[in-house]
């Protein structure tokens, strides 16, 4: 494991970016599937369906700021657009009513 080298850190931008260097830029992109983990097993008991919306969109929230800032790519925020559009689908054509 790599030391952290403090001495370029001179705002709040480049303390931020250092996660990112540390880790070869995979910090942020895991700090956004965690917490999408943390809350969809929050919200298992409000059902399948709601749980997996829920959590996908409060992730895509967080992962556009992060794509915004600059921490994380654009592809995680699409991850997130594709399962919430994949959960819709799926909530349209499942129903048998």
């Amino acid at each position: 494991m790599s030391r952290v080298n403090f001495t370029g850190v001179n705002s709040t931008e480049s303390f931020l970016d250092l996660a990112n260097q540390t880790t070869e830029g995979w910090f942020w992109t895991s700090a956004v599937w965690f917490f999408f983990l943390i809350v969809l097993l929050s919200l298992l008991g409000f059902g399948f369906e709601a749980a997996i919306l829920g959590a996908s969109f409060l992730a895509l929230i967080i992962a556009i700021l992060l794509v915004y800032m600059g921490l994380v790519s654009m592809w995680t925020a699409g991850i997130f657009v594709g399962i919430i559009l994949l959960m819709f689908l799926y909530i349209a054509f499942s129903r048998k009513d």
